[in-house]
């Protein structure tokens, strides 16, 4: 579930960054190393989510460091101009192609974790 926003441009961020984040924790059962990952990932969701302003207007000053968002480095700004100019991003599309690659084992596994409103990963049993 998306946390519920204003603007329809932090619904597509928000969205797209609990994507990638989910996935990274679906490879995390296969590599441990995908858990930092997605702990970036969530963290930059929860800075997106508290934002009271769209942003899309943000991300010039973002982009030229004249503004800053927590949780929110470059590579994850380059993730937020991506679905907001293309409504994807090569990396969403990698990851979707190696999570289609690995054994269903490993995906069911962690498949039962979803994103609470606050952003939070919660863990199923």
């Amino acid at each position: 579930m998306v946390p519920q926003t204003d603007f329809e441009s932090n619904a597509k961020v928000l969205a797209h960054l609990g994507r990638i984040a989910h996935l990274y924790f679906l490879l995390a059962a296969k590599d441990s190393g995908y858990y930092r990952r997605a702990d970036a990932f969530m963290k930059a969701l929860g800075s997106v989510k508290q934002l009271d302003t769209d942003i899309a207007e943000m991300v010039p000053a973002l982009m030229t460091k004249h503004e800053k968002l927590a949780f929110v480095g470059p590579s994850t700004i380059g993730e937020i101009v991506d679905v907001l100019q293309r409504g994807t991003s090569d990396r969403l599309l990698k990851l979707e192609a190696e999570i289609g690659s690995q054994p269903q084992q490993a995906i069911e596994t962690t498949s039962r974790t979803f994103v609470t409103d606050d952003g939070k990963i919660v863990w199923g049993s």
